[in-house]
């Protein structure tokens, strides 16, 4: 990007962040003209349909960005402000909390519904990915190690169904920008993760995406939870598993 156009971007999103938007309409428009750059400009675009309230061009723009900058820090800012401006629908969330892994794999393989799109957090070497596309219309399977998220698309290789992202759970913009929408998700980060983490991580997708369903696998969380004399019941029907 030259100075120019990097001045042009940073005075447009700074009048974005200040509410600013026709200013940032326009020096975005200044932008599309001079920009050479078709990343520059898919960017861009996705911004005018932000700001213009068209939200089927943003998300086919911000598709198009995921593709072109799938780990570049202005594609995870764009996904938080698309998911911001167009929030998920609230509905009732059922939970499950399991511990092992062959309780894990149980629900990836019975939980989600025909049609459905799920949400994969952890997807290691891709052995649960299969099961949870067996049923499902669509996956997303996240993986932050790219060496890991290789392996998972060799385990999941002929899946049509499956789309491997390599990027961090805690990455809630990246991850929005590769997947518009999740039904169901499936969250195995408790290996080596605290439980407050943990905890935090279910929380924000829960919020970002407002799924049907989320399967939570964490083996210091269900020992704590299995230990408690009593759970108060909260919104939706959950299910805790030791």
């Amino acid at each position: 990007m030259s100075d120019d156009l990097a001045i042009l971007w940073t005075r447009a999103m700074a009048a974005r962040r200040r509410r600013r938007i026709p200013e940032s309409r326009a020096l975005l428009a200044r932008l599309l003209e001079a920009a050479s750059d078709p990343s520059l400009a898919l960017l861009a675009r996705a911004h005018v349909a932000v700001l213009d309230g068209d939200r089927e061009s943003a998300e086919k723009a911000l598709a198009q960005v995921a593709e072109t900058l799938p780990s570049d820090t202005r594609t995870a800012a764009l996904g938080m402000l698309v998911a911001e401006r167009w929030p998920a629908e609230p509905r009732d969330c059922e939970t499950h909390l399991v511990a092992t892994a062959r309780a894990y794999r149980k629900l990836c393989r019975s939980a989600p519904q025909p049609g459905e799109t799920a949400l994969e957090l952890g997807a290691a070497q891709g052995l649960a990915t299969r099961m949870i596309a067996t049923r499902s219309a669509l996956v997303y399977a996240v993986e932050k190690s790219a060496a890991m998220a290789e392996r998972t698309r060799e385990t999941t290789a002929g899946l049509a169904n499956v789309r491997v992202i390599v990027a961090d759970a805690e990455d809630l913009g990246l991850v929005r920008a590769h997947a518009p929408r999740a039904d169901i998700i499936f969250v195995d980060i408790g290996g080596s993760t605290p439980v407050a983490k943990v905890l935090d991580v279910a929380r924000w997708y829960e919020e970002l995406y407002r799924p049907r369903a989320l399967v939570l696998r964490s083996v210091y969380l269900n020992r704590f939870v299995a230990d408690l004399a009593s759970v108060e019941p909260t919104r939706g029907p959950s299910s805790l598993t030791p």
